[in-house]
């Protein structure tokens, strides 16, 4: 008798996801002003995060910060406009803002004036903190001088410090909000397999075409997938077929 196929996944871990992605939208709204958030994936937590913003009462801007490129805003596809575009595609707002004390600045300064409007709630995803604020007396500094002044500002303003290995520095921890956004759940890995099938044969002759796995072929790829991020079962996947 053939044995049966062990599930990968349960229904707790589509639980502790949902919990996840709950915590961080209440942290949002109760204006926690700086939260930190572990996530190995950027590109994917960025895309969760703005879905979650349009979602939010009231409606949350979400901006980016990042070393090379400072402060920049998603840019809408098939707006014109003389603001200039970071290599990602992105507006940038305040080119200058490149360092992770001046990202801070933007941030307060937006929470103390609305940079772009006095009723905007703004949201600041900071790209790169792995290494900015531990061991670092000016930056620590920085941090709690942003969580004060975020805290009581006119303008709800989040900073979101993001990054792979990410945990709040001893000394602010009491002061911050903590995420640990987990890796894609059985649920994200049946779309991450039918969208890399899907770009494989788009330019491929309908002879030529990849079929979708069976079944039992299909689970034994998404278990042998799990605990890798998005951008690796992907590339898995891609080097497989």
């Amino acid at each position: 008798m053939p044995k049966e196929v062990k599930k990968v996944e349960t229904a707790p871990v589509r639980k502790r996801k949902d919990d996840v992605k709950a915590r961080l939208i209440a942290l949002i709204r109760s204006s926690v002003p700086v939260i930190y958030v572990r996530c190995p994936e950027e590109l994917r937590f960025e895309k969760q995060l703005l879905q979650i913003a349009l979602k939010l009462e009231p409606v949350r801007l979400v901006r980016f910060h990042s070393v090379t490129c400072g402060v920049t805003e998603p840019h809408v596809k098939g707006k014109k406009d003389d603001v200039a575009l970071s290599p990602m595609g992105e507006r940038v707002l305040d080119g200058q803002a490149v360092t992770l004390l001046r990202g801070l600045e933007w941030a307060m300064n937006n929470a103390r004036s609305g940079l772009e409007g006095a009723s905007a709630p703004t949201i600041l995803v900071m790209r790169d903190t792995a290494r900015g604020i531990a061991g670092n007396d000016v930056a620590l500094r920085s941090l709690r001088d942003a969580i004060r002044t975020l805290r009581s500002a006119p303008v709800k303003t989040t900073v979101i410090m993001l990054s792979p290995t990410n945990m709040p520095p001893d000394d602010a921890r009491a002061e911050v909000g903590f995420v640990d956004w987990p890796l894609p759940d059985e649920e994200d890995r049946v779309g991450i397999l039918a969208s890399t099938l899907s770009a494989a044969n788009f330019s491929r002759n309908e002879d030529r075409k990849i079929p979708a796995p069976e079944n039992g072929e299909r689970d034994k790829i998404l278990g042998a997938c799990a605990g890798l991020t998005a951008e690796q079962m992907s590339n898995a996947i891609a080097v497989s077929i």
